[in-house]
């Protein structure tokens, strides 16, 4: 009873490996999905507040690439994924690169 059910087990790992293979195959091909009409275009004025109230963030700025990144203290992968960025900050010039972090939901204790 215990062979069978490694057995069929393994079958079903088979298949679901399969499965997902096939999937990436067919989601995988060409372009298609990347092509957007906002491609190559301008990013729109759009100024956001910073939290120690310092001047706004603009995030269109020619010649600069920015990086976004929304995410809230209480979100395990939100974590990590901030540390990296943060640590990246120190990789790339300032007037090349700018990273601006959005968190969602985060209260400060007054």
């Amino acid at each position: 009873m215990r062979r069978r059910r490694i057995i069929v087990t393994a079958g079903v790992v088979a298949v679901v490996a399969a499965l997902a293979w096939a999937a990436f195959v067919i989601l995988g091909r060409g372009t298609s999905l990347a092509d957007s009409e906002l491609l190559g275009k301008p990013v729109p004025e759009l100024a956001l507040p910073q939290l120690e109230g310092a001047d706004a963030v603009r995030l269109a700025s020619p010649g600069v690439i920015t990086v976004i990144n929304f995410w809230a203290p209480w979100c395990v992968p939100c974590l990590g994924e901030h540390t990296m960025l943060n640590r990246a900050v120190d990789t790339y010039p300032a007037d090349e690169v700018r990273f601006v972090a959005i968190a969602y939901q985060s209260h400060d204790a007054d």
